[in-house]
């Protein structure tokens, strides 16, 4: 009873899960009146089956209306004939394919027709394939359209090819054929055993040929063809002599994984566009989920049609001007997911052919996702008259995002070969690109061995190379991708001279912001192509002496992060000119970056600009000798732009190219470089072949140059000798580090503005290693060198630290030179004599403990750089001055201070050194906090505006302005903030003076050490009479002295009527001279405490501190959303990121901008920058 009960049960499930499929009815016909009769009477799911398949049918151009899901398919049938050979041998004839003539099939909405083993061929005027419904096309199927249609027209549905047989006789396909064979008696067969019958146009789909405007294979909703067993099938569109071929496949969405194509048997996975004058692409649509199938060849791909003539009046824009894929407006394509390598996905351009357009065009705000394979330009030689036609880019995007990655497999994106003309970049765009993966290539075009050419660069005009990437939007390149430019070649010229205007590509041009990290490489296109930890030569084809591409062009912001950057390589023989003369096309390499305006590098970061290379065998190895005939490139070169900002910072290096005749820069043309940390900025070497030849300085030509740590020198020695995969490609002879050149113009740091050099907590070093150059040479008359802590060493010791301008030594800092000489002798002063013609500035200190501070000298005014307060060495001064002594290069112990007994050496003009020290000043008093003096003792309250000494005063009415908002603090020179300094009283005047709608009339100051002379005495002057600033006991005002948190507080609660509110801070109390200050301030909400429940009213108040409770005070707040969309125009400081706690008040206090209030009071919304401020 149970086995019964179980059976039951079975059956019922495969009742209930079989399809309507399984009780399909066949409907076979031999006729075509049996074909019509067969569609009128099939059931939903029906499958009619064609019989007698020798003749094809004819239906006069009839339209059957497919309104079931229904298939037709062809059933096979075949005979024996003998062959002609003896003794008499049989082979077998196979007709497998229908033929139906001059018919259309009109597939109602909801409803699908399968093809198998048929073939359609249309009637005029109308396509094969219409309707509203859905077309699957399977095994040896065909459809051909007639003239100027498309072969399936079905914008609504959905078409998929699936299941497809190889067209090649394979015998073991047909053993069940053979076997019945055999068994009739047949056993004498021919060579062939089966003759296949009926095969032309099977595995096609072709769109209808037009003189004018050709017609597309399939136009459809969605598309599909991802089957594992496809064995070859093509989708071509209709060609166009005279006129527009067309593309293969339109549709929105298209999902083609062709990657498991059985191999061999003649495989042909082809879907190609149109030929014509114009010619069309392969596909078009908006959601494209592409794995192409097959390899760079031309038997499996997807491809363009191809031009009948060179047709240069295709422009980028037009009408005619197409992409091999396309996708529209909005939509997206997903290139080579999930493939496992990358000969499984491929794109390719042209072939042999006359196209126009690029590999893939992304319209609109369309994204390309590229995530394995190779996509590339053109594939084989040129055709004859290919300079006709301008090249095209590889990938060209309008503003969508363009991402290439790749955790698994190559991704490549190569050009073809770039025959004529100037091609702009193998990735253009107006969007945003992302490269990221050690798998991930982009590389220039390379150029085909072109037989029987005669070169294509004629002499005239420039040339360049394409670049790896162009864009306007960003450029992010990480995790390991490499970017390359492309080279020229194949050039003949009758004046070899004209090659220097020809330059090969730069690896990223024009983008807004480039982002280089984690061990991403760009380069510009030269004889190597740099890897990661491998030097590869790139010799085949190219010319020589030429000038090489940069690794970064023309772009607004760099941030390079863990990257490397390198400027291309130029390559020169010694076939080509001697040592001692011209080279024979006068080329130089590329620079690591050209014209950058806001250039970062950072953490373990290497640019380098290219180096002259020749090749030399070494033991019948090719080794290169990186000494070369031709120009290096620098590692940075701004020189043709104006307002550029540089800053290098952690382990970075920056190192120009290396030559024979003229070495590169580290740094050339920028007007402001900050160089901190361990980073490395050195010029390239020179290894002499020319008299006079120079080794590049560290950095050159600069305006402003401020090291706080790390190294900048002159060239010396190789920089491909610190690397093994660089220093396996040098010969022999160049390896070293003596190679200087043969020229006192190699100098560390060149530059016409300030040059600081002053560590905080390292200690910066420069260097020259030419025997007679400088460490610094300045070119103007006011550029200004001072060494705070650092190091400074010449080439030769006694030779000249700085050559022109104006310097200063700070001896009161841990520094060191080697550029000296000591001058010692009975009753003479032990100093420092500098050994050239620059203007020492001299400081005028006073001792203070352990402690030296400027000194207040009446009648002298300093000259103010940098924070320091100098004076030039004929300011008249009636002092008496102390001597002192220095650290040497090899000493470790400074001279103490002695007094200057000469009396004709006490005059300024007389000494010899840097700093100046007053004989025996007078100890300042201890200070006390800012408090009104004898606050006990009640007065008589006086009129406003009357002051009296040692007693308190009336304080005229007087108001900040909280209604423009300028900037009222401001940086340093090295681009710095300093959130964490303090300020000083004097800073604090003068601020808070500036901030007032209008401020006091005063000339006079009471306080006995604020000199006229010095900047901030009218500040001090209106504050004093605006009563928001008080002195001390003893007469004084301490304007050098470091304000504290208290004292600001209370500054701050003088231009409010304040009531005090209840505090909890557990070190101000109740009988705390600035508790009421304190608790009116914090009642307001200008300040806060810390964690601790402290308020920590004696320490000194940052800058960070002052801008926060500044901004309360006058109801200024950021506004974030539009600082953070204009990052860009704002003022920025290298040590305030947006990570930063004051980060937003920082921005607010330092940017003027016009605004509107907020509903809330509180809250702005920004404009416009306004660019006002007050200083």
């Amino acid at each position: 009873m149970r086995k019964w009960r179980l059976l039951a049960v079975i059956c019922l499930s495969l009742f209930v899960m079989a399809p309507r499929a399984a009780f399909a009815t066949s409907h076979k016909v031999s006729t075509v009146d049996e074909f019509k009769q067969a569609v009128t009477d099939a059931a939903d799911g029906d499958e009619i089956i064609l019989k007698d398949l020798k003749q094809p049918k004819d239906f006069q151009g009839v339209e059957i209306a497919i309104k079931k899901n229904l298939t037709i398919k062809a059933e096979l049938e075949y005979v024996t004939e003998p062959t002609m050979f003896k003794p008499i041998k049989t082979n077998i004839q196979v007709w497998e394919t229908a033929i139906l003539k001059n018919l259309s099939l009109d597939v109602a909405e909801g409803k699908t027709l399968t093809l198998s083993a048929v073939k359609i061929y249309g009637n005029e005027g109308v396509a094969p394939i219409h309707g509203k419904g859905n077309l699957t096309v399977t095994n040896l199927s065909g459809i051909i359209a007639a003239k100027d249609m498309a072969a399936v027209n079905l914008p609504a549905g959905t078409v998929e090819v699936k299941e497809i047989k190889g067209k090649k006789n394979v015998p073991t396909d047909y053993k069940e054929i053979i076997e019945k064979v055999k068994a009739s008696g047949v056993t004498d067969f021919g060579y062939l055993y089966v003759n296949r019958k009926n095969m032309a146009d099977v595995n096609r789909i072709v769109g209808g040929d037009d003189d004018t405007k050709a017609s597309e294979a399939i136009i459809a909703k969605n598309f599909m063809m991802t089957d594992t067993n496809n064995r070859g099938f093509e989708i071509k569109a209709g060609n166009s002599k005279e006129g527009e071929g067309a593309f293969a496949i339109l549709a929105d969405n298209v999902n083609i994984d062709i990657r498991q194509a059985k191999p061999g048997d003649y495989t042909k996975i082809l879907i190609k566009g149109g030929d014509g004058r114009y010619p069309g692409g392969a596909i078009r649509g908006t959601n494209l989920n592409i794995v192409a199938g097959g390899t760079p060849t031309a038997m499996n791909g997807i491809r363009p049609g191809a031009g009948t003539t060179p047709n240069p009046s295709i422009e980028p824009g037009s009408d005619y001007y197409v992409g091999v894929v396309e996708v529209k407006d909005g939509g997206k394509l997903d290139l080579g997911k999930g493939i496992e390598k990358s000969g499984q996905s491929h794109l390719a351009g042209f072939y042999q052919s006359y196209f126009h357009g690029p590999t893939i065009l992304a319209k609109g705000n369309a994204q390309v996702n590229i995530h394995g394979g190779t996509v590339t330009g053109a594939l084989g030689n040129p055709k004859n008259g290919q300079e006709a036609l301008a090249p095209r880019a590889v990938i060209e995007m309008d503003k969508g995002k363009l991402n290439v990655t790749s955790t698994n497999v190559d991704t490549v994106v190569e050009g073809g070969y770039a025959t004529f003309g100037n091609l702009d970049a193998m990735i253009l765009s107006e969007g945003d690109v992302l490269l990221s993966g050690d798998k991930v290539s982009v590389i220039g075009p390379g150029f085909p061995n072109v037989l029987n050419s005669d070169g294509y660069a004629e002499a005239n005009g420039p040339k360049r190379g394409a670049a790896g990437v162009k864009t306007t939007g960003n450029v992010t390149v990480t995790e390991g991708a490499n970017v390359k430019g492309g080279t020229i070649n194949n050039l003949l010229i009758e004046d070899d001279a004209l090659k220097n205007e020809y330059r090969t590509g730069s690896g990223i041009v024009g983008a807004n912001k480039v982002t280089i990290s984690n061990g991403a490489i760009v380069q510009g296109d030269g004889l190597f192509t740099y890897k990661k930890g491998e030097l590869e030569d790139d010799l085949k084809y190219r010319a020589y002496n030429l000038s090489s591409g940069y690794g970064v062009e023309d772009v607004k912001e760099l941030v390079v992060v863990d990257g490397f950057v390198h400027g291309g390589d130029s390559n020169s023989t010694k076939d080509q000119c001697t040592p001692q003369s011209v080279c024979s096309g006068r080329g130089t390499a590329g620079s690591g970056i050209k014209n950058v305006p806001k250039v970062e590098i950072k953490g373990d970061s290497l640019v380098t600009g290219g180096s002259s290379v020749g090749d030399v065998n070494e033991d019948n190895i090719r080794k290169y000798f990186f000494f070369g005939k031709l120009e290096a490139g620098h590692g940075i070169d701004n020189s043709g732009i104006q307002n550029d900002v540089v800053n290098i910072s952690g382990s970075a290096k920056v190192y120009g190219g290396n030559s024979g005749t003229k070495a590169g820069h580290g740094i050339v043309g920028s007007d402001k470089i900050v160089v901190a940390d361990d980073a490395h900025i050195s010029g390239g070497a020179c290894r002499k072949l020319v008299d006079g030849a120079p080794a590049g300085s560290g950095i050159y030509d600069a305006t402003d140059v401020t090291v706080t740590g790390g190294v900048v020198e002159a060239g010396n020695h190789a920089f491909q000798n610190d690397y093994d995969y660089m220093k396996n490609m040098m010969d022999k002879t160049t390896k070293g580090k003596d190679y200087a050149g043969a020229s006192s113009d190699a100098v560390a740091i060149h530059a016409k503005g300030l040059v600081l050099v002053d560590g905080t907590e390292k200690k910066p070093e420069i260097k020259s290693h030419f025997k007679s150059a400088p460490v610094v040479k300045l070119v103007k008359d006011d550029a200004t060198f001072i060494l705070g802590k650092g190091m400074a060493n010449a080439g030769k010791d006694s030779s000249n630290l700085v050559e022109g301008g104006r310097y200063h030594v700070d001896i009161f800092k841990d520094n060191e030179v080697n550029t000296v000489t000591l001058v010692n002798g009975a009753d003479e002063t032990q100093g420092l004599r500098y050994k050239d013609a620059s203007t020492p500035l001299y400081r005028v200190l006073d001792k203070d403990g352990d402690k030296y501070v400027d000194a207040t000298v009446n009648g002298a005014i300093p000259i103010e750089v940098a924070g320091y307060k100098l004076y030039a060495k004929d300011t008249p001064m009636d002092l008496k001055f102390l001597s002192y002594g220095r650290k040497m290069k090899d000493q470790k112990e400074a001279y103490g201070f002695i007094e200057e007994k000469d009396a004709s050496k006490k005059a300024i003009t007389k000494m010899v050194g840097d700093n100046l020290l007053i004989d025996k000043p007078t100890p300042p008093t201890p200070p006390t906090p800012d408090k009104p003096i004898n606050p006990d003792k009640p007065v008589t309250p006086p009129t406003p505006g009357t002051h009296y000494k040692g007693g308190s005063m009336i304080m005229p009415e007087v108001k900040l302005n909280t209604r423009d908002h300028f900037a009222y603090l401001f940086g340093y020179p090295d681009s710095t903030f300093r959130p964490d300094k303090s300020m000083t009283r004097a800073e604090v005047a003068a601020m808070f003076v500036r901030l007032m709608e209008k401020a006091p009339d005063a000339s006079a100051v009471s306080f006995k050490d604020v000199a006229p002379s010095a900047w901030y005495y009218d500040y001090i002057a209106k504050a004093e009479a605006a009563g928001i600033l008080k002195g001390y006991e003893d007469g004084s005002f301490r304007p050098q002295g470091e304000i504290t948190r208290a004292e600001f507080a209370a500054i701050a609660t003088r231009f409010d009527k304040l009531s005090p509110a209840p505090i909890a801070f557990t070190d101000v109390a109740n009988d705390y001279w600035a508790h009421d200050a304190i608790a009116a301030a914090y009642g307001k909400g200008w300040i806060a405490g810390y964690e601790d429940n402290t308020f920590r009213p004696a320490q000194n108040i940052k800058r960070s501190e002052v801008a926060t409770l500044t901004n309360r005070v006058l109801n200024r707040y950021a506004d974030k959303d539009w600082v953070q969309a204009n990052r860009q125009a704002i003022v920025n400081f290298t040590d305030v990121n947006e990570n930063h706690w004051a980060f937003y008040p920082i921005t607010e206090a330092t940017n003027g901008h016009d605004y509107t209030r907020k509903s809330d009071g509180k809250n702005e919304t920004w404009i416009r920058l306004n660019h006002l401020e007050r200083r």
